[in-house]
């Protein structure tokens, strides 16, 4: 049984992105109780990725957000669980709260962008925060050392489609998190992440974080998104 905040934790993940995944969907029929096998209720459509992550990965995937957790905890030692709460939901809802308002955001992103220093030498441009390899902080500063301006970075991420994530997929990612703890592979006690409110909202990073100077790619597997990027220099 895996350990998880809520009662009502899917058995499985939605679809990461339905760009991509919903373009591979089948139909799942359910027997309806009392009635012969014969009698159903209406298909459902199901994400096939959604069947094969849970079906061949659920043993799995908390490896992988320990080892994005590992990646974070090595950028940010004195991270807390706040910024661990900020991770997993960045990951599952993406940078839709900024984009939707582009004028703050350009305004918000020049100012940052000017503050920033131009050296970037231990830091890559992009860091993946889902297992799925999909959602990706990218880090200003590298991005700035590469020659890059805040205007061209600004278009590229106005230009991306909403994540439009969902709460469900939220409490997935956040039970695996916990079996994480609970199993000893991420540097966080379990008992201390199960007394923290899950919560849709993104948070400030703690003061002991240290630099956040980044924003999010809400799908790398998105055709348009990587082209960008490819023309960026960012993605080779």
């Amino acid at each position: 049984r895996w350990p998880h905040t809520s009662n009502s934790l899917p058995m499985m993940p939605p679809a990461d992105n339905g760009t991509d995944s919903m373009t591979r969907s089948i139909n799942v029929v359910f027997p309806t109780p009392g009635r012969p096998v014969m009698a159903t209720r209406s298909l459902i459509p199901i994400s096939l990725d959604s069947i094969l992550i849970a079906m061949t990965d659920k043993g799995r995937i908390h490896l992988k957000w320990a080892g994005i957790i590992a990646d974070e905890t090595q950028r940010h030692p004195n991270m807390t669980v706040r910024d661990l709460h900020k991770l997993v939901v960045q990951a599952c809802f993406g940078g839709d709260h900024l984009l939707r308002n582009p004028d703050a955001f350009v305004d918000g992103f020049a100012m940052e962008w000017d503050r920033l220093p131009n050296d970037a030498s231990q830091e890559t441009a992009l860091q993946p925060i889902h297992p799925s390899g999909r959602v990706a902080r990218i880090h200003l500063g590298p991005c700035k050392a590469m020659g890059l301006s805040h205007r061209d970075l600004s278009r590229f991420l106005l230009s991306q489609p909403f994540k439009s994530g969902h709460r469900e997929a939220c409490e997935w990612a956040w039970a695996m998190v916990l079996h994480s703890a609970r199993s000893g592979e991420i540097p966080f006690s379990y008992d201390q992440l199960t007394q923290l409110r899950l919560s849709d909202e993104v948070t400030h990073h703690s003061p002991d974080y240290g630099p956040a100077a980044y924003r999010i790619v809400n799908n790398l597997g998105y055709g348009p998104t990587r082209e960008y990027l490819c023309r960026l220099g960012i993605l080779r």
